[in-house]
């Protein structure tokens, strides 16, 4: 099944921020020292953060949209 027939969840700002909090863009000091795996982690959790900003930006642009004016 495609990413495109899957309903779409709705995505809260507040879940978004703190997911990035938690899990910054940003790779630490210590990155010589982590193992393929480790490092390999780190990117995919990076990954779903920037997926979930994404929805969330989509979402908040349909809004707009929707909005009578």
């Amino acid at each position: 099944m495609s990413q495109d027939a899957l309903d779409k969840p709705h995505v809260s700002k507040q879940l978004v921020e703190h997911l990035e909090a938690v899990y910054s863009g940003r790779l630490s000091e210590n990155l010589l020292t982590l193992s393929d795996r480790e490092l390999g982690s780190k990117v995919g959790q990076r990954m779903v953060v920037d997926y979930l900003r994404g929805l969330l930006e989509q979402q908040e642009e349909e809004n707009v949209l929707l909005v009578p004016t």
